[in-house]
């Protein structure tokens, strides 16, 4: 699946001139939660490229991986490879704020609005330990907990850099409920309503990503959100299978959590 790719203007232009592109299906990835289970190939590892500029990274065949887990960590990982090189080669770019007064309010309103979005996946995640029945599914809950608690850490010192804004996360209210809620569950149903909000968790900020792909202005921003979408669409889609896989739940809108 090909997710995004990035045009620059040649060297020596305006930054803010760069062009950002989102591939077609990048939009199509917050619906994938509505995308029946049953329709997906077993095997869901086939090369996809992620295009910026003159740079490619291609993800190499992992069809000789004998789980499912190992295919989903490997990509991640080639992923989580490319889009540090990515940030490395940025050159250009002021390090503090944004030039446009947009451009400025979207970044400091997006890294608030983020940081606490990924906090409450993370308070969600660290309830797995001694609830889950599959070791999958736990181990995917470390990844989303150490994942997501760095890039709170990078979205805070990026604030505060660019824009002198100190931003402790927060829970929403819809948030605090699914963790009371989550927290009264062992087993496999807490299983499927863990992976079910997390389904709908990760879909939001997948839009949110496709957003601060088309608006925000430091590289390092978009290339985070190029690599949420990517990381946050694998574990999407990973779910979505264990739920059939496992449950038989094929639509969420008729899952009850129960």
């Amino acid at each position: 699946m090909r997710y995004v790719q990035k045009y620059a203007t040649p060297a020596g232009k305006n930054a803010r001139n760069t062009k950002w592109i989102i591939a077609k299906n990048a939009r199509k990835l917050a619906d994938v939660v509505r995308t029946p289970a049953a329709r997906w190939p077993e095997q869901h590892a086939a090369p996809r490229i992620v295009r910026y500029g003159a740079k490619h990274c291609r993800t190499p065949n992992l069809k000789f991986l004998d789980t499912t887990m190992k295919t989903y960590v490997t990509r991640r990982s080639f992923l989580s490879l490319c889009t540090a090189a990515l940030v490395f080669a940025s050159t250009g770019f002021a390090a503090g704020p944004a030039p446009e007064k947009d451009q400025r309010r979207f970044e400091i309103r997006f890294l608030e609005m983020m940081i606490d979005h990924h906090y409450g996946a993370v308070k969600m995640s660290e309830l797995c330990p001694g609830r889950t029945v599959h070791p999958e599914l736990l181990a995917m809950c470390e990844m989303i907990k150490t994942a997501q608690l760095a890039e709170i850490q990078q979205m805070q010192t990026w604030l505060q850099t660019w824009y002198g804004v100190t931003h402790e996360p927060m829970l929403d209210r819809k948030s605090e409920k699914q963790i009371e809620y989550l927290a009264t569950l062992t087993g496999a149903a807490f299983e499927k309503a863990y992976m079910s909000i997390m389904i709908e968790h990760h879909s939001m900020a997948a839009m949110m990503a496709v957003d601060c792909l088309n608006e925000a202005y430091h590289p390092e921003m978009l290339n985070m959100c190029a690599m949420m979408l990517a990381t946050q669409g694998d574990e999407i889609a990973q779910m979505r299978i264990w739920l059939q896989q496992w449950y038989g739940i094929n639509d969420l809108d008729r899952n009850d959590h129960s």
